[in-house]
């Protein structure tokens, strides 16, 4: 059976065009089997937004598992037109070897609703890992001073 749980989020600052932004994400229930993570993301923009540059570390603890592992990942986004971008990750999550995965974002609704479409797998090998996703992103007004 699936859950459906939320990911608490704290972001130090809005990034603005050419400019760095923090911020630090935890997941705070653990229920038995389920992984606890913790991590740091740091964005840097370029460009006036052209390209940005996403990189973030911390630890995960599978469930059932007594000991922490690093993880970390590097993305980028890349406008290919006001809507359009193109965006690239790789990361490293668990103890085999780091995935990556690269697809098109586009704004339905721009600052507001976004649809993403990517391709992933495994870094230099494929047993079958390949995965495809398609995503939605909501975003709401700012509602904090």
């Amino acid at each position: 059976m699936r859950a459906l749980f939320a990911l608490v989020c704290l972001v130090a600052a809005t990034l603005a065009a050419a400019a760095q932004g923090d911020g630090a994400a935890t997941f705070p229930n653990r229920p038995v089997g389920h992984n606890l993570y913790a991590y740091v993301p740091t964005s840097f923009s370029f460009a006036d937004d052209l390209f940005v540059l996403h990189t973030n570390v911390g630890a995960a603890r599978p469930g059932g598992e007594s000991h922490h592992r690093v993880t970390w990942g590097v993305g980028s986004e890349t406008r290919l037109h006001p809507s359009l971008f193109l965006v690239a990750e790789i990361f490293k999550q668990d103890a085999e070897g780091p995935h990556f995965q690269a697809g098109l974002r586009y704004w339905i609704v721009p600052n507001r609703v976004q649809v993403d479409a990517t391709i992933g797998d495994r870094l230099g090998e494929s047993r079958g890992n390949r995965w495809y996703s398609i995503g939605l992103r909501l975003l709401s007004p700012p509602f904090l001073p």
